[in-house]
């Protein structure tokens, strides 16, 4: 699913006045920026989130 910038803006000003705020869609290409792997630490640990050549995400601890 294809979600430009001004959706996303309508995607969460909807939520929030649905007082949803948990749901965040973010798009993929900010987080990589380029790259095919990025490191996020959650609690204790470090997963890694990596981009396949076909375009698929794979997370591992």
């Amino acid at each position: 699913m294809q979600i430009s910038p001004n959706q996303d803006t309508k995607l969460l000003n909807s939520e929030e006045q649905l007082g949803v705020t948990e749901t965040k869609i973010i798009n993929s290409a900010l987080l990589f920026n380029d790259a095919n792997v990025i490191y996020i630490q959650h609690q204790n640990g470090l997963y890694q989130l990596r981009e396949t050549k076909s375009g698929k995400l794979i997370l591992t601890k």
